[in-house]
């Protein structure tokens, strides 16, 4: 008699649906961010192509548009993730001061610095051009990145003595208006080398000595300095 000998099934490779988990789509969506980010910034939103970003990406249209939606919606995410840098508060980069308008000055001078970098202008001047046509781009802008940082400001001014729970962000929002001024837009028609540290620091010293004048010490915070 001859023995039968059992007859085992080939072993098998990851299923095709194990190869597209959250992990993979998670690459393929930072990868998608990354290219559209090198190109927008080289070629502006009308001259950047979603068919360029996905043969240099890798993936498909079907990813991207999976992942986004539309080409507003991925230059939207771009947008969100630039400003959320720009952005982003970290009290740690910001040591005390001796005084008010030393913590004042060291928090215009780091933001002014991130806001003036050449791709943050580069931003920018697309955010002016382009903004009034994709309302997914100003809420990305106005609405994700900012406000955070604003509530963070507001605080800081709250601690301060400058400002109150009620009106920390209202306050927190002028600050940023006074340190952005006229030098932003003065960089973002030529570049941000064109404008000197000199100009900088003489610019963020106007700045913060116009808030003071807006916004003095609150009464209490007055009287606990006299006393120390």
């Amino acid at each position: 008699m001859i023995a039968v000998m059992p007859v085992r099934a080939p072993a098998r490779g990851p299923s095709r649906s194990s190869t597209r988990g959250p992990g993979r789509l998670a690459l393929r969506r930072e990868r998608f961010l990354e290219v559209g980010e090198r190109l927008f910034l080289a070629k502006g939103f009308a001259g950047a192509s979603v068919n360029e970003i996905v043969r240099l990406a890798g993936g498909s249209l079907a990813t991207l548009y999976g992942e986004f939606g539309s080409k507003e919606g991925l230059f939207a995410a771009i947008m969100k993730q630039r400003a959320s840098r720009v952005f982003d508060w970290d009290s740690d980069a910001c040591p005390r001061k001796p005084n008010v308008r030393a913590e004042l000055l060291t928090f215009a001078a780091r933001l002014l610095d991130r806001i003036l970098l050449d791709d943050s202008l580069a931003f920018y001047r697309i955010s002016i051009s382009e903004g009034p046509r994709f309302p997914q781009l100003r809420q990305a802008i106005l609405e994700m990145g900012m406000p955070v940082y604003f509530q963070s400001l507001g605080n800081a001014l709250i601690e301060l003595g400058l400002a109150t729970r009620k009106d920390g962000v209202t306050i927190a929002e002028e600050f940023v208006s006074l340190v952005h001024g006229q030098l932003v837009f003065r960089a973002a028609c030529s570049d941000g080398a064109s404008i000197s540290e000199k100009s900088r620091a003489r610019h963020v010293e106007q700045a913060v000595d116009a808030f003071l004048l807006l916004h003095p010490l609150l009464p209490s915070k007055r009287k606990a300095a006299r006393k120390r």
